[in-house]
């Protein structure tokens, strides 16, 4: 079960990356791994770094993909893209940006500053 959760999870961040970069946005970095959590992509716009969480589901059955992105996930975000910064300083110039990528099999919705830092 964990593996097919795993590739499925694959399979939509490239999806996303395909997206995001057909809108102009540069790949800094998949998978990005702290002790508070993950970033599943970490992109960059001409003024933005955007750390994005990207949620697919087969259908909005059980609520949209949006949805699934709960306040606890989102400080786990916020809290690991702070180490990421720390440890890669270059992009401290750009500002943070914080998206939010759902996947369904009839659409991709991209919500830009879906949530912000101020926790």
């Amino acid at each position: 079960m964990q593996f097919t959760h795993r590739k499925t999870g694959q399979r939509a961040e490239r999806q996303a990356i395909t997206f995001l970069r057909a809108q102009g946005l540069k790949l800094i970095r998949k998978n990005f791994y702290s002790r508070y959590g993950e970033i599943d992509i970490i992109m960059r716009s001409q003024h933005n770094i955007i750390f994005a969480e990207v949620k697919m589901r087969s259908s909005n059955t059980f609520g949209s993909p949006i949805e699934y992105v709960t306040l606890s996930k989102q400080k786990k975000i916020i809290n690991t893209a702070q180490v990421f910064l720390l440890k890669h300083t270059k992009y401290t110039c750009l500002q943070p940006r914080f998206d939010v990528i759902g996947i369904t099999p009839s659409k991709t919705i991209w919500i830009k500053n879906a949530f912000t830092s101020n926790y």
